[in-house]
């Protein structure tokens, strides 16, 4: 409903190009509506939205930091407290990095029972961060896929 209110704006205009962008605009639009938008790159896939939310404080403290080291006034209170709010921060990450690895770890746990290769292989990749996945065999020794 909101996309097709939105393609009613597009009859009016006659230049292509301004079609174009206020057609790319609209989609995007709607997809963050319906979709929302994943926060972080590949990489930080782990991160929780909670974390997120302290990671988006510390920052707000880095430049209240910032701006009192420039200003000369209370920048110890500050620095205390975003020296806290960075310590929180990286248990937080930690405690998500380690949630995220058990939960994987898990869902590579059922579908080696299940037998779904595909889905294990893709599963191993994506946990061993590298070009050539590794998986440790029950003595210890690292197994290499070729």
């Amino acid at each position: 409903m909101d996309l097709k209110n939105r393609f009613q704006a597009l009859q009016q205009e006659d230049k292509v190009e301004d079609d174009w962008f206020r057609f790319k605009d609209t989609v995007n639009k709607a997809a963050d509506s319906v979709l929302g938008r994943r926060r972080g790159k590949r990489r930080e896939r782990w991160i929780s939205p909670s974390t997120w939310k302290i990671i988006d404080e510390r920052r707000v403290l880095k430049a209240k930091q910032e701006q009192s080291l420039t200003e000369g006034k209370n920048t110890e209170a500050t620095l205390k407290e975003y020296k806290e709010r960075d310590k929180e921060v990286k248990k937080c990450c930690k405690q998500d990095k380690q949630n995220w690895f058990d939960s994987k770890a898990t869902e590579t746990e059922q579908e080696v029972q299940t037998g779904d290769i595909k889905t294990i292989y893709r599963l191993v990749k994506e946990l061993s961060d590298s070009h050539r996945p590794m998986i440790k065999l029950a003595d210890g020794q690292r197994a290499t896929t070729h």
